[in-house]
């Protein structure tokens, strides 16, 4: 999954908790993420785009929500 995301990239969390849902990186995270109290590990922080919720998740719980938003050569 994509790594190193900007930010203002939007996305859709793909599994968990917020699954298909969609929102916009905030910044990069180091802690516990919503779906996986417990346990530390890299991520995201996300502003979703319905209710401007914060929540932490796993890059790997991300994907683009359009392909141009990973094209960082504009």
């Amino acid at each position: 999954m994509p790594e190193g995301l900007l930010r203002g990239t939007q996305v859709r969390i793909t599994n968990g908790r917020y699954a298909k849902k969609t929102g916009i990186i905030d910044s990069n995270v180091y802690g516990e993420m919503v779906d996986f109290p417990g346990e530390v590990s890299m991520g995201y922080g996300v502003v979703l785009e319905d209710d401007t919720e914060w929540v932490m998740v796993r890059s790997n719980q991300v994907g683009t929500k359009f392909r141009k938003s990973t094209d960082h050569t504009a």
